[in-house]
């Protein structure tokens, strides 16, 4: 073969790559042996990211859709099929999975990507192919998944429905038709239980996949597969993802069993002596505040002041955790107010010196008229335009406080996401892990917090890891934009 006639068959072979990206995967055997899957139910249950769930769903919905199959005989087209998803963000994901890896000149020309919106267009949106096959997408929680009425031959589940009556709501779709049912999933930010039953009574096979070297070598290959950086998923990157992985969850996010390990302290990373300093930035550096709202009793509404510190040629910072407050007995917004200002001080910093300052969802206490655990960034932002010292922090009264107390919990992908709370949690064991993560001696409610804290709700070690996490929101959740010049400080 001529050099004119190889570089023509390797062009041919990158446009065909391209055009059908899925003929040239190389699955890992969890993947395989669920596309192999002849079953009426059938679960993948793996951890987080490594086994590529999503994808190895896609292909099996567009073999479906397209009939054929390279594994097994499947019904011919055209048929009908629904995906399913807790989220709308979620159900975005996999369309644009699909559309990436898909053929589209086999769709429709009424099947309108639209890439401002990151799916296909329409209210429901829809896919439809040539042959006449087509697939509906629902998101939502519940009754919220409007399922009513549809007839489809396959359902396909990414990730644990909300409850069971999701599940039995998508089987109803499946009654006329004898139709399948595909769920890919890591039995994490849902219950789960009513789903074990199910596969340990056999109504559904249940594909496991833990994560081993064999795991994640493809079938046919002896070397595993190798990261976006080239590094490869060996047991030594393994051995890490373990060790970076908050130490209760790594049965569930990593292997994909059914519970997480009996509680224990979450951050095993955390060492006092090594962490709690007095060391402070230099140079100028952004500072936020984190709030978490409580009844009122001691130590339940608490605030920290947080520095993030850029780390040259690193895209993970240096945290700084400067002050904290902590409310005592029966205490009210003016005196959180009061409170948090005092904390700001005690750091040498002033209101005015914030980037921005977040926190929790408003907190209705007894919810009895006038109680005084009814708290909330509202009633905290009007206490702090009245205190006695909003002067000497900038702040102006009567007028809107500069920066805003902004909900901690608004936005997509942010603390109060499903899941939000683990991922919080192991980004800060992560900085830990890397020593970029230090307290100062005087905030002796958050050290305590640490070294206790199992991630149970509404304890009293979770209003500081909490009030960490919303502190920070631009840091871990993603940046937020906004109108305001950021402030920054000078520290020497």
């Amino acid at each position: 073969m001529s050099l004119s006639e190889l570089a023509q068959t390797f062009a041919a072979l990158e446009d065909a790559a391209q055009k059908r990206p899925l003929d040239f995967f190389r699955w890992l055997p969890g993947q395989r042996e669920f596309l192999e899957a002849t079953g009426p139910r059938v679960l993948l249950r793996g951890g987080n990211q490594w086994l590529g769930k999503t994808t190895v769903g896609v292909a099996e919905l567009w073999y479906r859709l397209t009939g054929e199959h390279p594994y097994k005989p499947v019904r011919s087209p055209p048929i009908t099929a629904l995906v399913i998803t807790a989220t709308h963000e979620q159900g975005q994901n996999i369309q644009r999975r699909i559309w990436d890896l898909c053929d589209a000149s086999m769709l429709t020309s009424d099947t309108v990507w639209d890439p401002a919106k990151g799916a296909f267009r329409g209210k429901y949106p829809r896919l439809r192919l040539s042959n006449g096959s087509e697939c509906l997408f629902r998101s939502g929680r519940g009754e919220a998944l409007n399922l009513a009425g549809l007839t489809v031959d396959l359902v396909w589940i990414d990730e644990p429905p909300t409850s069971s009556r999701v599940y039995s709501e998508a089987l109803k779709r499946l009654l006329r038709t004898s139709g399948d049912m595909r769920l890919t999933l890591t039995p994490i930010n849902a219950p789960v239980e009513w789903l074990r039953q199910a596969c340990e009574a056999g109504q559904i096979e249940d594909i496991h996949c833990p994560l081993t070297p064999q795991a994640v070598i493809p079938v046919g290959a002896t070397r595993p597969i190798r990261l976006g950086n080239g590094t490869p998923a060996d047991q030594d990157w393994i051995d890490a993802l373990r060790a970076e992985t908050l130490a209760h969850e790594i049965p569930v996010v990593i292997d994909g069993e059914w519970e997480t390990r009996s509680l224990a302290p979450i951050f095993a990373a955390w060492q006092p002596s090594a962490m709690v300093t007095r060391k402070t930035p230099r140079g100028d550096v952004p500072v936020f505040v984190g709030i978490d709202h409580g009844e009122g009793k001691h130590g339940s509404s608490c605030g920290l002041v947080v520095a993030v510190e850029a780390v040259p040629g690193e895209d993970a910072p240096h945290v700084y955790v400067l002050s904290e407050y902590a409310s005592p007995d029966l205490c009210t917004e003016d005196q959180d107010a009061a409170g948090i200002l005092e904390a700001l001080e005690r750091a040498g910093l002033l209101w005015c010196d914030l980037k921005m300052a977040y926190g929790d969802r408003p907190h209705h206490g007894s919810n009895r008229r006038g109680s005084i655990a009814k708290k909330s960034n509202a009633l905290l932002t009007a206490a702090l335009c009245r205190a006695t010292a909003a002067p000497h922090h900038g702040i102006a009264r009567g007028h809107n406080l500069t920066p805003p107390i902004r909900s901690a919990k608004r936005g997509k992908g942010g603390p109060g996401a499903p899941g939000a709370v683990s991922f919080g949690c192991t980004w800060l064991h992560r900085a830990m892990l890397r020593g970029r993560f230090t307290v100062h001696p005087r905030c002796v409610n958050l050290i305590g917090a640490l070294a206790k804290y199992q991630g149970r709700p509404n304890s009293q070690s979770s209003h500081y890891v909490d009030a960490l996490r919303y502190s920070l929101r631009e840091i871990i959740y993603g940046s937020v934009q906004h109108t305001r010049s950021a402030s920054r400080v000078a520290f020497r």
